[in-house]
């Protein structure tokens, strides 16, 4: 039968190259239709399975906000519970102010006590601040307990940030030149919910004077 079936074919061996020739440029078109279509979906997500992100161009996660938070006991001694908490810009500039005590800010505290919050001083500048600027960061010292500061991800003029580098700071004079800041780095570029690390500057570390006036520093992303 094989024999039979090969005398069959020979005639039409030329015919046959010509239809596999022919037929071969329009199979290749549909194969790479077939592949753009599932590079295609697979960019977009479509048919991701439940639970699993796409892999380009996933639920990229857009924070609302993150909250830096520490306890705080009210110190006995002059010239302390002074605190503030900002967002700096990954170059060490200030982005923005998000709280600060009114004896510092308010009553311009660090003329009689120029270490009062340094930090902030420093960056702030608030000699160039205005009274309305002042008010709408200061209040009075809290009463104690459990502090959180928030940054909503904007600037002071309330428009969103751009991907970078910046910190969430808080700052606390202890007793005079004494000074502690607990600091949390965010990477906005690749950021995920949940908890940040927090770092912790002493301006003199040997001073224990009111050195757990501050403490149990962190910090999450939401």
């Amino acid at each position: 039968m094989a024999v039979a079936l090969s005398a069959v074919l020979a005639p039409l061996a030329g015919c046959a190259a010509d239809a596999v020739t022919s037929a071969a440029p329009s199979a290749e078109p549909q194969r790479r239709e077939e592949a753009s279509d599932l590079e295609t979906r697979a960019a977009t997500g479509a048919d991701a399975p439940e639970g699993r992100p796409a892999e380009a161009g996933a639920d990229r996660f857009e924070p609302t906000r993150a909250v830096l938070s520490v306890d705080y006991s009210p110190a006995a001694t002059h010239a302390s519970n002074q605190m503030a908490a900002w967002v700096e810009r990954g170059d060490g500039s200030l982005l923005k102010t998000l709280y600060v005590t009114g004896f510092t800010a308010v009553r311009r505290g660090y003329w009689e006590r120029p270490d009062a919050l340094s930090r902030w001083v420093a960056l702030a500048d608030p000699e160039t601040m205005g009274d309305a600027e002042v008010d709408a960061v200061s209040s009075a010292t809290p009463a104690g307990g459990r502090l959180s500061f928030e940054w909503d991800f904007t600037d002071e003029g309330g428009e969103r940030v751009p991907d970078g580098a910046y910190r969430l700071v808080f700052e606390a004079t202890l007793f005079w030149s004494s000074n502690v800041r607990y600091e949390a780095a965010i990477d906005t570029g690749g950021l995920r919910p949940g908890p940040l690390a927090v770092g912790e500057v002493r301006s003199e570390s040997g001073d224990e004077t009111n050195a757990d006036m501050v403490g149990n520093a962190s910090a999450v992303v939401e």
